[in-house]
């Protein structure tokens, strides 16, 4: 299925409190019922998807980063990108491809033209991308997607990677003893965007994100 086809059909309403990933093509599509799949987005690492249940669907990536694509539905995300390097049976995704977490506003189409590796990548070599978004309600959203590095595939650019109704911006962590230790729960009056940024927030989202507790 092509981009543009896949973007189309996600364009219909999704369900609440989940998300989309266009591309690279996700594990198995979690929007489907769950009651027939088994699969939920709430499941770590990847909503419950195992790996073989696609045939192992692999998209081309670059060998030093390649493009992300999700169809988003809240007002605002903390979205985390993780990636592992190889066919593991325990699929520990402890790469980070966004070491300062995204902040996307807007419900839509958010694309991302390149997320660069740490190392690049041999040709050839397999690899897992996994997608974690963390909304208001605090809940963590898992989807996976299976690469294989060739020094043939390119970004996506022009057409293919356009944005539609979501900005986003890189969350930096904020110096120690700003803000009084508060959480500021509104979005920023200059730039409409939420900034829900203090320490207390940085914790939690990365705990949820990685799994972990507190």
């Amino acid at each position: 299925m092509g981009l543009h086809a896949l973007v189309l059909l996600l364009a219909v309403p999704l369900a609440a409190a989940h998300y989309g990933l266009v591309y690279p093509q996700w594990r198995g599509d979690t929007l489907k019922d769950t009651n027939v799949t088994g699969w939920n987005q709430y499941i770590y690492p990847c909503a419950g998807v195992p790996r073989n249940s696609t045939k192992a669907n692999r998209t081309d990536w670059p060998l030093d980063g390649g493009s992300l694509v999700l169809e988003l539905k809240h007002p605002w995300d903390y979205i985390f990108v993780n990636l592992v390097f190889g066919v593991k049976e325990r699929e520990a995704y402890d790469i980070s491809l966004t070491p300062e977490f995204l902040n996307s506003t807007g419900s839509g189409i958010l694309c991302i033209e390149k997320l660069a590796l740490p190392r690049n990548a041999t040709d050839g070599e397999l690899g897992s991308l996994q997608v974690v978004t963390v909304s208001e309600r605090g809940s963590a959203l898992y989807n996976c997607a299976d690469l294989k590095f060739t020094s043939s595939a390119t970004t996506l650019k022009g057409d293919q990677c356009k944005s539609n109704n979501v900005t986003y911006f890189a969350v930096k962590q904020q110096a120690a003893g700003q803000g009084g230790g508060a959480c500021p729960a509104k979005p920023s009056a200059a730039t409409g965007l939420r900034v829900n940024v203090a320490t207390c927030v940085v914790a939690l989202t990365i705990a949820l994100a990685f799994g972990l507790t507190l």
